[in-house]
């Protein structure tokens, strides 16, 4: 009966994934800030530009686009809205994406199966073992 017992509560949690999460939560990063910058910069660089020449605020925007190197994130916990991470050269501001993302993890279909198995081998036990120990 052990085994049937502990087949069951081994498939309920893979099936549940109370051991291992399939959520995950997307974070994006524009680029890299510069110390002296607004965290916004990617999105709003045209704001922080004073210059009326044209062909200044055209350099600029190039240069933005330039440095825009997009960084992606998985955490399988939230974390926030957005969050601030120390890297080299500056800093990345990481934003979340407004869906999470479900990603199947290998360990819950062992558990699944580790359950099914242990449940199947405890019942057989269970319909043999009469038959075993008769005497």
């Amino acid at each position: 009966m052990f085994l049937i017992s502990f087949g069951g509560a081994l498939f309920y949690a893979g099936h549940k994934n109370y051991l291992f999460s399939e959520r995950f939560y997307e974070y994006k990063s524009l680029g890299v800030i510069k110390k002296d910058e607004p965290l916004n910069i990617y999105t709003h660089w045209s704001n922080y530009i004073i210059e009326s020449n044209r062909e200044k605020r055209e350099e600029k925007g190039w240069e933005i686009l330039a440095r825009r190197v997009p960084s992606f994130k998985l955490m399988d916990e939230y974390v926030g809205e957005s969050f601030v991470e120390e890297v080299e050269g500056g800093k990345r501001v990481y934003n979340a994406n407004e869906l999470s993302r479900t990603m199947p993890h290998a360990g819950n279909s062992w558990l699944e199966f580790l359950g099914i198995f242990a449940a199947v081998f405890g019942l057989a036990l269970a319909l043999l073992e009469p038959r075993l120990t008769k005497q």
